[in-house]
């Protein structure tokens, strides 16, 4: 962290930290197993949390499951994610987060115990804000995302998840944008992506979905 002295005196350049990456992983899978001749189909899912740095480019997965026979619901999910630099002077700085989060969902046949699966993800991201200069100099911070959903017929009808940014406890949404005004200082920032992912259940078939949900985060401070 930079001293007091060299954060007033303009001695080191604004910047946006790789931070740390937490997200959170879930899935659900079922099956029909007995449920035609009266008994209980069978659920199983499970939770992943992860916190990593993202100095270096993440990678998790994929995390799921599925039922080794006809009628089987099935569902995972991955996530790849990397920060980048674009650029840090005493005037400004810039950095992009972009977030590839895969999710698989397959539908179990017949019915009665839902079968199917489910496949959600949800992700934070911490990072530190260095705005050099003097106590009253003015900083402007614009945060902007572009989220897109590609997929199959089932998959590509994925909602995008809403998304927000806190800095020092204040809470700015992100769909589409912010711009945030500061003083000279240190911050804390923290994005927050809501749970996204797919469902797939009680069709009365065995279709798949699949989805690929891209965030990329872009953040720049700049002098004014």
């Amino acid at each position: 962290m930079p001293t007091m002295r060299s954060l007033l005196d303009g001695t080191i350049p604004a910047s946006i930290g790789a931070g740390t990456l937490s997200p959170h992983f879930n899935y659900l899978v079922s099956a029909d197993a007995g449920c035609d001749g009266g008994g209980l189909g069978w659920t199983k899912g499970n939770d992943a949390v992860q916190s990593v740095s993202l100095v270096n480019p993440f990678s998790f997965g994929p995390f799921g499951d599925g039922w080794p026979y006809n009628g089987q619901g099935a569902a995972n999910v991955s996530m790849t994610a990397d920060f980048k630099s674009l650029g840090s002077d005493h005037d400004g700085a810039k950095a992009q987060v972009q977030i590839i989060s895969t999710f698989f969902a397959k539908c179990g046949c017949c019915g009665g115990c839902h079968p199917g699966g489910d496949a959600h993800a949800e992700v934070q991201w911490l990072s530190d804000l260095v705005l050099p200069g003097r106590a009253d100099e003015q900083w402007r911070i614009t945060v902007t995302i572009d989220q897109r959903v590609t997929g199959d017929a089932l998959g590509q009808g994925m909602p995008v998840p809403p998304c927000t940014i806190s800095i020092e406890n204040q809470v700015y949404p992100v769909n589409p944008g912010s711009t945030i005004d500061l003083i000279s200082g240190v911050y804390s920032m923290v994005f927050q992506s809501s749970k996204a992912g797919l469902s797939n259940r009680d069709r009365g078939n065995t279709d798949e979905a699949h989805a690929t949900l891209t965030q990329t985060l872009k953040i720049e401070a700049k002098k004014v």
